[in-house]
């Protein structure tokens, strides 16, 4: 009797271990679509401060930098900053939005202050 009650806990042990989550072996990944945020609120955090200029304003050093791979897109926008030489480049592929600022030597600026 004994025997078949520790067979029956063990078992109980087991299925509720087997049934526990675990949140640190399934991290949150890069591009959830619960963590993305709205297009909105992208472009007011990252262009403030700016105006949208057209292809021919933009510095032609930060142009040829824009010829690379990693700045096309199916739609591209360029804007200046207002106060400063700096420049934001705001490339579309598909649904992703990506923003880059750029100084007007093309020199990647990580922040704005």
């Amino acid at each position: 009797m004994k025997t078949v009650f520790y067979i029956a806990l063990f078992s109980l042990a087991a299925v509720v271990v087997a049934n526990a989550q675990d949140t640190t072996s399934n991290p949150v990944k890069q591009g959830d679509p619960a963590l993305r945020q709205d297009a909105e609120e992208i472009r007011r955090v990252n262009l403030e401060g700016m105006k949208r200029i057209s292809q021919d304003e933009v510095p032609p050093a930060l142009k040829k930098i824009l010829t690379s791979k990693e700045y096309r897109g199916d739609r591209t926008m360029y804007y200046k900053h207002e106060e400063k030489d700096e420049y934001a480049v705001e490339v579309q592929r598909g649904e992703v939005t990506n923003f880059y600022l750029f100084d007007k030597d093309g020199k990647v600026v990580n922040r704005r202050n």
